[in-house]
């Protein structure tokens, strides 16, 4: 437990190999007393990590992890050099991230189990997740896969993968998102988050999952959902649905157009809705709203169910070139990569 109101420069949490009890009593990183959260200054460190051995049963609530040092816009900066904020590749269950600031790492939460697996059951909940960059390889708000069960609530995620400082390499690009959802995901869902100016995608949803209830606000593309451009795509297709949205605004990635506001691919039979979500656009935007997409690139094809099943209900879309294109070579037959097939399309 920190004192409330309290810093500590230069000090994280680091290796984490401490258990709770079970889901009913599990171990708690939090604080005490009253006044503003405790601030981690971790500078070019990690905040906390997990790599050695298997973690479950773990809450850290009411923190601020802070990368003082990689901060531009603070008295504070020294360079980009930096770690990540909450870094956890180890076999775990019942993770829980709540009322939590991570602010200014090269990603701010990574979640996979590149050492060890699986990891079920994870939460991040009313928390802040703002301001990385990278200036070496790829940066995320938050970058999370092989989750089995993972929810995304009330949380706060902006301006992340990228920064406008002249003192830091670290444009906008198409790589960094500030919600990257790897493909191997499972039982997703995403709701009531505010996703602002991220570096491209505000959500990227590969492994589909309930989207529902978030503000999106001028992040270059709203989202993607099933889609998984160029990369692993889930074997089999992903369904959910995107419900209750209100996504408002684009802009380019770095003088590269963009602007739209969701593009979805590989989705299985089963039936997915996109549906009662506001799409407000701009007179500078270019692009429809919504993209169905094959979406193959550089020989590597994703989409191998093709659109199945999908319905595209009472939604509200202005202020866009258009409300929907389709993918030229997706063609009417089946399931197969490439297709449509028993799609019920409704756009106002």
């Amino acid at each position: 437990m920190l004192k409330r109101g309290d810093s500590w420069v230069g000090e994280g949490l680091s290796s984490w190999s401490k258990s709770g009890r079970s889901a009913q009593e599990p171990m708690l990183i939090s604080a005490y007393g009253t006044g503003a959260r405790p601030v981690l200054k971790t500078g070019q460190y990690n905040g906390i990590y997990a790599q050695n051995v298997p973690v479950n049963y773990l809450s850290i609530i009411g923190l601020d992890f802070y990368a003082h040092t990689r901060d531009p816009y603070s008295t504070g900066f020294v360079g980009p050099d930096g770690g990540t904020g909450i870094r956890w590749l180890v076999s775990s269950k019942d993770f829980l991230i709540e009322d939590t600031v991570v602010r200014g790492y090269t990603t701010n939460v990574f979640i996979s189990p590149e050492i060890s697996g699986p990891i079920t059951n994870v939460k991040i909940r009313r928390s802040i997740i703002v301001d990385s960059y990278a200036t070496i390889g790829h940066s995320a708000g938050a970058l999370i896969g092989g989750i089995q069960g993972l929810t995304l609530e009330g949380n706060v995620f902006d301006h992340n993968g990228w920064s406008e400082s002249s003192l830091v390499d670290a444009p906008a690009d198409k790589f960094n998102h500030n919600i990257y959802l790897v493909s191997d995901n499972s039982n997703v869902v995403v709701k009531d988050n505010i996703i602002a100016n991220a570096s491209s995608h505000g959500l990227q949803a590969r492994a589909g999952g309930q989207i529902s209830g978030n503000i999106f606000i001028n992040n270059p593309i709203g989202m993607s959902f099933g889609l998984a451009n160029g990369s692993a795509e889930t074997p089999g297709g992903v369904t959910g649905f995107i419900k209750d949205n209100v996504f408002l605004g684009s802009r380019d990635i770095n003088g590269s157009l963009r602007g739209y506001v969701m593009e979805v691919g590989n989705v299985k039979p089963g039936g997915t809705v996109i549906s009662g979500n506001i799409m407000i656009g701009d007179a500078k935007s270019l692009s429809p709203a919504i993209q169905l997409s094959e979406g193959a690139t550089g020989g590597a094809p994703s989409g191998t169910t093709g659109i199945n099943d999908l319905t595209i209900e009472k939604n509200v879309i202005y202020g866009w070139a258009s409300a929907m294109w389709t993918d030229s070579r997706m063609i009417p037959g089946g399931v197969p990569r490439g297709s449509f097939a028993a799609n019920k399309n409704y756009t106002p």
